[in-house]
């Protein structure tokens, strides 16, 4: 996946090891659920209702729009089974390009 050189340059620079990028606060690595009960906890504080599996499913279907691939999606997204990213491939495939435009309201 590419990485642009903004996001790039600090993860190089990171004390953190080699696959942990973020930690609590307590300075350790969080765990599963941790990273999104802390973003979902920021959201709340600034009052924006949001969350982080909201974020990656929005992400997931504008990728889906553009015409980006189930195969391509299990990469960026990490899903297992294929079955997760076809089935964001058919519902981007139904709504059709800048189609969850139209679910911008419907929260």
């Amino acid at each position: 996946m590419r990485i642009l050189p903004a996001l790039a340059d600090p993860i190089a620079m990171r004390a953190t090891g080699a696959k942990t990028l973020l930690l609590s606060g307590w300075g350790n690595p969080f765990a599963m659920k941790g990273v999104g009960n802390w973003f979902r906890d920021r959201c709340d504080e600034a009052g924006i209702p949001a969350s982080a599996n909201g974020l990656r499913k929005a992400a997931a279907t504008r990728c889906t729009e553009s015409g980006t691939p189930a195969s391509k999606l299990v990469a960026m997204f990490g899903w297992t089974p294929l079955q997760e990213a076809e089935r964001y491939v058919a519902e981007g495939t139904r709504l059709g390009p800048k189609g969850s435009e139209s679910l911008k309201d419907s929260h």
